[in-house]
């Protein structure tokens, strides 16, 4: 086993998108955002990934479930339910071998804030040509 440090986080988020999203795009953006913090927490040193999971929760109990433990096999995805969604719930563990809680936080924490702009950006984008960001 590995003897270094294990750093865990857990970030959770709602995010209501202004529009409905297909579960195929909402997926495509929730594995960008898992390699993002995969590359975050593996960029500076070589620790190698423990887990990082998300699942994502709609009110209507509609989710799925996206996990990553290499970067060079990518996310899995599992338990799809429902065509659309107007807002979900992210819900991410992190587990990284060789980094402290802090610098896991610090990966998650900077990953999961670019991930909520993408996904009101595209709302804007999509809706509303011109205006202006917002978060």
């Amino acid at each position: 086993m590995y003897d270094k440090e294990f750093g865990i986080y857990a970030w959770s988020k709602n995010v209501s998108f202004g529009h409905m999203l297909k579960t195929d795009q909402l997926i495509k953006f929730v594995q960008v955002f898992l390699l993002d913090v995969g590359k975050k927490c593996t960029e500076k040193i070589t620790p190698f990934i423990g887990h990082i999971k998300c699942y994502v929760s709609a009110p209507d109990k509609k989710g799925f479930y996206c996990s990553l433990v290499d970067l060079q096999k990518g996310i899995v995805v599992q338990g799809m339910t429902g065509d659309v969604f107007s807002e979900a719930t992210f819900y991410v563990n992190a587990l990284v071998y060789g980094l402290t809680d802090k610098q896991v936080e610090l990966a998650l924490e900077k990953a999961g804030s670019k991930f909520v702009q993408v996904l009101v950006d595209n709302a804007v984008q999509k809706y509303n040509p011109g205006q202006e960001r917002r978060v």
